[in-house]
């Protein structure tokens, strides 16, 4: 069975220095919990392949304006992260195209063999390629749910741009939340939402 794994797990140290040059380091509970699943997968010698959207604040509070295919390794397994413009809107964007590409291309190269998708989260710009792809390839895709889309952007500091696109963002979830055909879930009650 191979595995495409989504998330926004990354080599600590590349993530550091990402984030150098950043006015706020994002939290990293993620990052720490998907690399424990990570030790899992490798423990079971899992063939897994990572695409990962690491969490570095966009421009406004950080100098880091993008990045092109970029890839590291990580227990073993090679890491490509989504090119990405990080400028508000655009970052989304650029995620949602390079996710559409890169996740195409991997279904198309493993057409013929027992696979499946993992993501992480219930990701706006990731979550209608992954159902829609996995549909077109008779793919099964899953998703671990670490927090309802409701509470994904509950920060009350987001500036007005933010506020404005934070509901047609988070409906893109609630349409595609349905289309997966298993969940991963850290609280029982997430089930009666989802």
């Amino acid at each position: 069975m191979k595995l495409l794994y989504i998330g926004t797990v990354c080599d600590q140290i590349k993530y550091k220095e990402m984030l150098s040059n950043t006015k706020k380091s994002p939290s990293i509970a993620s990052m720490v919990f998907e690399e424990c699943f990570i030790d899992g997968l490798h423990m079971h010698n899992t063939n897994v392949q990572i695409y990962s959207f690491p969490m570095i604040p966009s421009i406004s509070k950080s100098r880091v304006w993008g990045w092109g295919k970029k890839h590291h390794t990580l227990k073993g397994y090679t890491v490509d992260l989504f090119p990405t413009i990080n400028i508000i809107g655009l970052k989304q964007i650029s995620r949602l195209l390079s996710s559409y590409y890169m996740i195409k291309k991997w279904l198309k190269k493993n057409r013929d063999a027992e696979c499946a998708v993992l993501i992480y989260s219930l990701c706006p710009f990731a979550v209608p390629n992954i159902v829609k792809l996995c549909k077109r390839f008779h793919k099964k895709c899953f998703v671990i749910v670490p927090d309802l889309p409701t509470n994904m952007f509950m920060n009350h500091k987001l500036s007005l741009i933010k506020k404005a696109l934070v509901k047609p963002y988070l409906s893109i979830s609630f349409k595609y939340q349905s289309g997966f055909c298993g969940y991963i879930y850290l609280t029982e009650a997430m089930k009666d939402v989802i």
